[in-house]
């Protein structure tokens, strides 16, 4: 599956099933930090004003640790990675 990356249009490689690329969605790190670098700039601006629920929900701040753990999960699933679990679930919060 070809995509096309945010940034530049170029094109970026998937295969459905392996393992997503280090950059992705975008073709490569600079791609990936230009658009962070954009976010910090503040040159991405929410359109309209977030909703009581929709800003509860943005706030991970204070989830406990199984809540994020839990919401880790459920993002590598829904992206189709592999998620194996260990005992101390290998993520550092």
């Amino acid at each position: 599956m070809a995509l096309k990356c945010p940034m530049c249009g170029a094109s970026v490689a998937y295969v459905r099933g392996d393992p997503l690329p280090p950059a992705f969605p975008f073709c490569g790190e600079r791609c990936k930090m230009l658009d962070l670098d954009n976010w910090f700039s503040e040159r991405y601006v929410v359109g309209r004003e977030l909703t009581d629920e929709e800003q509860a929900t943005a706030d991970v701040t204070d989830m406990s640790r199984d809540d994020l753990v839990g919401l880790v999960r459920e993002l590598q699933e829904r992206l189709g990675e592999t998620v194996e679990a260990d005992e101390d679930d290998g993520i550092e919060v």
